[in-house]
Protein backbone atom coordinates (compact mmCIF):
# COMPACT_ATOMS: atom_id res chain seq x y z
CA UNK A 1 0.00 0.00 0.00
CA UNK A 2 2.78 2.44 0.85
CA UNK A 3 4.53 1.56 -2.38
CA UNK A 4 1.50 2.64 -4.38
CA UNK A 5 1.46 5.99 -2.61
CA UNK A 6 5.19 6.54 -3.16
CA UNK A 7 4.90 5.48 -6.81
CA UNK A 8 2.00 7.90 -7.38
CA UNK A 9 3.91 10.70 -5.65
CA UNK A 10 7.00 10.13 -7.80
CA UNK A 11 4.89 10.11 -10.96
CA UNK A 12 3.23 13.37 -9.92
CA UNK A 13 6.63 14.97 -9.26
CA UNK A 14 7.96 13.76 -12.59
CA UNK A 15 4.93 15.13 -14.41
CA UNK A 16 5.34 18.49 -12.65
CA UNK A 17 9.01 18.60 -13.62
CA UNK A 18 8.20 17.81 -17.26
CA UNK A 19 5.56 20.55 -17.34
CA UNK A 20 8.07 22.99 -15.89
CA UNK A 21 10.57 22.06 -18.60
CA UNK A 22 7.93 22.51 -21.27
CA UNK A 23 6.97 25.93 -19.90
CA UNK A 24 10.64 26.93 -19.83
CA UNK A 25 11.10 25.78 -23.42
CA UNK A 26 8.05 27.70 -24.63
CA UNK A 27 9.23 30.91 -22.96
CA UNK A 28 12.75 30.77 -24.36
CA UNK A 29 13.49 33.84 -26.45
CA UNK A 30 13.74 32.90 -30.10
CA UNK A 31 13.84 34.98 -33.24
CA UNK A 32 11.16 34.52 -35.86
CA UNK A 33 11.59 33.53 -39.48
CA UNK A 34 12.28 37.09 -40.66
CA UNK A 35 13.87 38.53 -37.53
CA UNK A 36 17.03 38.14 -35.54
CA UNK A 37 17.66 38.80 -31.90
CA UNK A 38 20.82 40.56 -30.73
CA UNK A 39 22.12 41.33 -27.26
CA UNK A 40 24.48 44.30 -27.30
CA UNK A 41 26.75 44.78 -24.29
CA UNK A 42 28.24 48.27 -24.27
CA UNK A 43 31.36 48.49 -22.14
CA UNK A 44 33.76 51.26 -21.14
CA UNK A 45 36.58 51.80 -18.67
CA UNK A 46 37.97 48.80 -16.81
CA UNK A 47 34.57 47.03 -16.93
CA UNK A 48 35.37 44.53 -14.14
CA UNK A 49 31.94 42.91 -14.50
CA UNK A 50 32.17 42.39 -18.28
CA UNK A 51 33.63 38.87 -18.16
CA UNK A 52 30.96 37.69 -15.69
CA UNK A 53 28.16 39.25 -17.74
CA UNK A 54 29.39 37.62 -20.94
CA UNK A 55 29.75 34.23 -19.26
CA UNK A 56 26.18 34.56 -17.94
CA UNK A 57 24.91 35.36 -21.44
CA UNK A 58 26.92 32.47 -22.87
CA UNK A 59 25.44 30.11 -20.30
CA UNK A 60 21.94 31.19 -21.34
CA UNK A 61 22.81 30.82 -25.03
CA UNK A 62 24.48 27.42 -24.56
CA UNK A 63 21.46 26.15 -22.59
CA UNK A 64 19.04 27.38 -25.29
CA UNK A 65 17.42 29.90 -22.96
CA UNK A 66 18.62 32.78 -25.11
CA UNK A 67 18.76 32.39 -28.88
CA UNK A 68 20.53 35.54 -29.86
CA UNK A 69 23.74 36.89 -31.25
CA UNK A 70 25.88 38.45 -28.53
CA UNK A 71 27.74 41.63 -29.43
CA UNK A 72 30.25 43.56 -27.32
CA UNK A 73 30.63 47.23 -28.24
CA UNK A 74 33.77 48.95 -26.99
CA UNK A 75 32.86 52.46 -25.83
CA UNK A 76 36.29 53.19 -24.40
CA UNK A 77 37.61 50.12 -22.64
CA UNK A 78 41.07 50.24 -21.10
CA UNK A 79 43.68 48.38 -23.19
CA UNK A 80 43.71 45.50 -20.68
CA UNK A 81 39.91 45.20 -20.60
CA UNK A 82 39.74 45.45 -24.39
CA UNK A 83 42.30 42.63 -24.80
CA UNK A 84 40.40 40.45 -22.32
CA UNK A 85 37.08 41.13 -24.07
CA UNK A 86 38.55 40.44 -27.52
CA UNK A 87 40.07 37.13 -26.38
CA UNK A 88 36.80 36.01 -24.81
CA UNK A 89 34.81 37.11 -27.86
CA UNK A 90 37.16 35.29 -30.21
CA UNK A 91 37.01 32.04 -28.26
CA UNK A 92 33.21 32.09 -27.79
CA UNK A 93 32.05 33.37 -31.20
CA UNK A 94 30.90 36.74 -29.91
CA UNK A 95 31.09 39.75 -32.20
CA UNK A 96 33.33 42.54 -30.91
CA UNK A 97 32.92 46.09 -32.23
CA UNK A 98 35.95 48.25 -31.59
CA UNK A 99 35.73 51.90 -30.67
CA UNK A 100 35.76 54.18 -33.69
Amino acid sequence: MWWSFIYALLLALLLGFLLLLLKHRLHAAAPGANTRLQVVVEAYGAAPELETQLKDLLWMRNNHILRAEIIVRDLGLTPEASALAQNLCRSEHIRFIERE
